[in-house]
C-alpha cells in the first residue's frame, strides 16, 4: 500500500519486523506488515533477535531488539 492510501484509510501506525543477521550484522526486514505491535512480537517464532518497526506519518522508530529462545 503507498503512503498516501495509507492516509486516506487511516492505516497509521503499522509494525514490521526484522530478523538480526549475525553473519552480515545487519538487519533483515520482512515483508509482512502487522496492525498491532502485539502481532508482530507473536509472529518471531524461531530462535533469534529481532526487533521491531513503528512507522508512522512521519517516519520510522526502531524498538529495542529482542531475543527468542
Amino acid at each position: 500500500m503507498k503512503p498516501y492510501e495509507r492516509r486516506q484509510k487511516e492505516a497509521y501506525p503499522y509494525f514490521r519486523l526484522a530478523t538480526w543477521n549475525s553473519r552480515l550484522c545487519v538487519w533483515h526486514e520482512g515483508r509482512a506488515v502487522f496492525e498491532m505491535e502485539a502481532a508482530a512480537r507473536n509472529s518471531a517464532s524461531r530462535p533469534g533477535r529481532y526487533r521491531i518497526s513503528r512507522i508512522d506519518e512521519n517516519g520510522r522508530t526502531d524498538l529495542e531488539p529482542f531475543d527468542v529462545n
